[in-house]
Formats: structure tokens, C-alpha cells, sequence
């Protein structure tokens, strides 16, 4: 369900939890990226996109990179960090969005813009 609500990360997470099965959108390789970048891209050139990746609980010894997880707690092995991404800019930015390109970021979770770009969110069904 790609969701065109203008909101932040947290509060994309609780509507895609109030559906039976789904959480914000978990990319577990290429070809799921591929297709959701696309589709993404369908909606809007303009839009970026929260994505159930984060690391809310990484110390600070771990920033920028580690203990990044999806929102079910599983690691991932797959990743399409843009260049320089993540960053921990200013040491607040522990969520993932997916740019319009396709590549992701690293952002302030509670951002619902940044600079001319509105963030809204994609969840997908999971298995019970």
C-alpha cells in the first residue's frame, strides 16, 4: 500500500499496523527494490517514502552504521544506501526512506518534510 499521508516515521508505522498483517515495507532484495522504486516513481517524482528500516537502538558507538533492522527486529543482508548514506547527520537520523531514485537514506524519524520533499509511507502485507 503505498500511502500518500504526509507524516513522520512513527506515525507511518501505526496505520500500516492497524491493518491485519502489514508493516511499514521491508526490501529483502533486488528485484523487490526494483519494483518498488518503480512504482514509487509512478506515484510522483517528488515523493520520498518511509520504509520499515531503522536503528533506533543502535549506541552511539555504533552510529552510523550498525545495528540497523527492519521494523519486525529481523537484520537484513540486502541494503541500497545512496552514496554517503547512512550518516547519522547531527546524530539524528536512525530511519530509512527511500529516495526517488530508489536508493535509501538515512533521516530524521521525526521528519514529515524535508527541504521541497514530503515524506509519506509504504506498507506491505506480512505473512501471519
Amino acid at each position: 500500500m503505498f500511502c500518500e499521508q504526509v507524516v513522520n516515521w512513527f506515525d507511518a508505522e501505526q496505520p500500516c499496523q492497524n491493518q491485519p498483517n502489514y508493516l511499514l515495507v521491508m526490501l529483502n532484495d533486488a528485484t523487490e527494490q526494483t519494483w518498488l522504486a518503480s512504482t514509487a516513481q509512478s506515484y510522483s517524482s517528488t515523493h520520498w517514502w518511509w520504509i520499515g528500516y531503522h536503528h533506533q537502538n543502535a549506541s552511539l558507538d555504533n552510529e552510523p552504521n550498525g545495528n540497523w533492522q527492519w521494523i519486525d527486529g529481523s537484520s537484513s543482508g540486502y541494503s541500497n544506501w545512496d552514496v554517503g548514506q547512512p550518516d547519522d547527520w547531527l546524530q539524528v537520523e536512525d530511519c530509512g526512506q527511500l529516495h526517488t531514485d530508489g536508493t535509501w537514506n538515512a533521516l530524521d524519524c521525526s521528519l514529515s518534510e524535508w527541504s521541497e520533499y514530503r515524506m509519506y509511507y509504504i506498507c506491505e502485507a506480512s505473512t501471519p
